[in-house]
């Protein structure tokens, strides 16, 4: 079993496909998760649909394998991109910085950039809500 605090730490896509039983919730958000495990793995899956909104532009955890997983498992997995947005596009009032000294980066310099994108944030405060209403029990 995966404890929870793991589960949290990877926006719960790690813990969708790892616990034994009926899931105990019905569906999923990830924000910018590092999908680049789950995508290499053929044994990954997910007990509920998943809905993963990243940046195209993070350089921290990469689109494109998260892209790669939900293309593998579309009838589960969904995805949406914004173009021009890094890490933490969602968080209201960050300016676009650096953050270095990181152990994982997607071009592995361990440097990636941060911040709010106001286009990418307005969508998801309207996305997340309607996605969970319409994945409701």
């Amino acid at each position: 079993m995966v404890e929870r605090r793991f589960d949290r730490a990877v926006g719960g896509a790690a813990g969708a496909g790892a616990r034994v039983g009926a899931p105990d919730f019905a569906s999923a958000v990830a924000f910018y998760p590092g999908c680049r495990v789950a995508a290499a793995s053929a044994r990954w899956r997910t007990r509920v649909d998943l809905l993963i909104l990243i940046g195209e532009a993070d350089d921290w955890t990469p689109a494109a394998p998260c892209e790669a997983l939900a293309t593998a498992h579309g009838d589960r997995v969904s995805i949406r991109t914004y173009p021009g947005a890094y890490h933490e596009f969602d968080h209201p009032g960050i300016a676009i910085h650096e953050r270095r000294g990181l152990a994982f980066s997607g071009n592995g310099t361990g440097v990636a950039h941060l911040g709010t994108d106001p286009a990418a944030r307005a969508d998801v405060v309207e996305r997340v809500p309607a996605f969970f209403a319409a994945h409701r029990r």
